[in-house]
């Protein structure tokens, strides 16, 4: 994400990496600036976009929300439930180790 991160501590909870959102001027003054340093950095961005990948599989997943309501209403995880994590597990795997 390019722009600002709310600061509060459930967005920093959430978004826990480095460069979850690469900020830029609250104007969007200095927006030229800043795609052209990420544009000249492909290393950066190739982690970037790991790292996002990685956290989005692992966080942002509706299985996620799912399984909380499920444990607040003390129920079992379904056994779907169960597969679709351990899916999106080795996805976040593969991301992580993903190098062009």
């Amino acid at each position: 994400m390019i722009g600002q991160a709310p600061d509060c501590e459930a967005f920093r909870d959430m978004f826990d990496w480095p460069d979850a959102v690469v900020d830029v001027a609250p104007d969007g003054s200095n927006l030229d600036r800043v795609l052209d340093d990420l544009a000249a950095q492909p290393g950066r961005m190739d982690e970037i976009s790991r790292c996002n990948a990685t956290g989005a599989l692992l966080r942002h997943d509706w299985i996620y929300r799912w399984k909380r309501m499920f444990e607040i209403a003390g129920l079992p995880s379904l056994e779907g439930m169960t597969a679709r994590q351990t899916i999106l597990e080795g996805l976040a795997q593969q991301a992580g180790e993903f190098v062009e």
